[in-house]
């Protein structure tokens, strides 16, 4: 499980990721990014002193507040038209003659526009802006290009049709996402750089999944943007989010345990649990729901009956788990890297003099915005269960912790010196 989240390395220096940058070079005109190299020597030491020169100009020019100097910074302007126009000027077509694109909206728009190159000349007379046609912005601040990510380096396109021209070479090419910068080798330009992603896997791998968490998986990029198919935004990005459940298993017999005091820390924060999600205090009945907590019922649905919320029938004080494999959970949404969750909450069975043949299980875990109490990852558990049937149970308040560390093993602590 220690895999699952990675820990965030330390930022690479800016010299290191300038070294990669000149041996992809060649992938301007050739395939995906390759360490081998074409160019001799003297032509990568020119090619390094060239971009080293503009990085120092920068760093002269920028004070310590610029947005270079925080590369997970949200990017609030950009000079990229966002806006699916048709190109200005004339094209050519394949017997010589050089048409405009009020040409092709003046008469048989539809037979002119299957012309590839009337299409991308004209991509708003012919209803082809394939940027408006299923791709995502993501945020990505300061650092756009995900170099960890096989690409292709393709061309410079004006600004004024940067976004339009990148997506379609994306699609030519078969990519599923693309990201755009400034056009580093025509300075002044206004020409804009397009890199396009392919769908193969990222390498390292945890640069696969929210490549903008992990700052040693990202290049730093001038006027950047970065888009994406939706359909793939859902297999490489996602929302983070912290399961808590909590479950009644076996006897369905008249018992229960209460629950009470749920504190979650998340990398040693303070508790993300707000409020009465937490203590389960002052809620108005409303048949035993809670408006933060969900009730899960897989075999017996005497919670779906009767509800979590404790004292019955009253303003709630704690939440009662009870039936078999019954129970409740949340979901909570988390940004960036997880590395240590701990939890802590208070159990007491509710009916300790009666014959307990049920325990209970606390788990926490991490999963996407699209997983429920049944798919989240379980990192680390907590099981409460009666000594023996002679003690089947105390009636007093004890407290539990489950633990997870990554990469290290969970681990199960209480109070209770029993």
């Amino acid at each position: 499980n220690g895999g699952y989240m990675q820990d965030r390395n330390c930022v690479m220096t800016k010299l290191f990721f300038l070294s990669l940058l000149v041996l992809s070079v060649q992938s301007k005109f050739d395939a995906e990014f390759d360490t081998s190299s074409s160019f001799s020597k003297k032509e990568k030491k020119e090619m390094k002193a060239r971009r080293m020169n503009r990085l120092d100009q920068c760093y002269a020019s920028c004070d310590a507040n610029s947005p270079r100097f925080l590369s997970l910074s949200r990017r609030t302007t950009s000079s990229i038209s966002t806006t699916c126009a048709d190109k200005p000027g004339r094209f050519t077509l394949r017997n010589g003659e050089k048409k405009t694109c009020n040409w092709a909206a003046s008469n048989n728009t539809e037979k002119r526009c299957a012309k590839n190159i009337v299409k991308s000349h004209c991509p708003a007379t012919c209803g082809h802006c394939i940027i408006e046609e299923g791709y995502k912005e993501v945020e990505c601040g300061d650092s756009c290009h995900p170099i960890q990510w096989p690409y292709w380096m393709d061309d410079c396109y004006p600004k004024t049709s940067a976004l339009q021209d990148c997506a379609e070479a994306t699609e030519n090419r078969g990519g599923i996402a693309f990201s755009l910068q400034d056009c580093y080798d025509q300075p002044d330009s206004d020409m804009m750089y397009c890199f396009i992603y392919q769908d193969k896997p990222a390498n390292p791998a945890k640069c696969q999944m929210n490549v903008f968490d992990h700052e040693d998986c990202i290049y730093d990029t001038e006027d950047g943007s970065f888009y994406i198919l939706e359909e793939k935004y859902k297999e490489r990005f996602h929302v983070s989010h912290v399961f808590i459940k909590f479950e009644s298993i076996g006897d369905v017999r008249p018992s229960e345990a209460s629950i009470d005091d749920i504190v979650l820390k998340v990398n040693n924060k303070n508790n993300i649990l707000e409020g009465e999600a937490s203590t389960f205090d002052d809620i108005a009945w409303n048949r035993g729901l809670s408006p933060h907590w969900s009730i899960f019922s897989d075999a017996t649905s005497f919670m779906t009956a009767y509800g979590t919320l404790r004292p019955y029938g009253k303003v709630s004080a704690f939440a009662d788990i009870y039936g078999d494999r019954e129970g409740i959970w949340i979901k909570l949404e988390v940004s960036g890297p997880i590395e240590k969750l701990d939890l802590a909450f208070k159990l007491r069975y509710g009916r300790g003099s009666e014959n307990l043949r049920r325990f209970y299980i606390a788990q926490v875990g991490i999963g996407g915005e699209f997983d429920d109490y049944k798919s989240f990852q379980v990192l680390c558990q907590a099981i409460v269960a009666a000594t023996s049937i002679e003690e089947p149970g105390d009636t007093n308040w004890n407290v539990y912790n489950a633990l997870w560390v990554s990469p290290e093993d969970s681990s199960v602590m209480t109070n209770d010196p029993n």
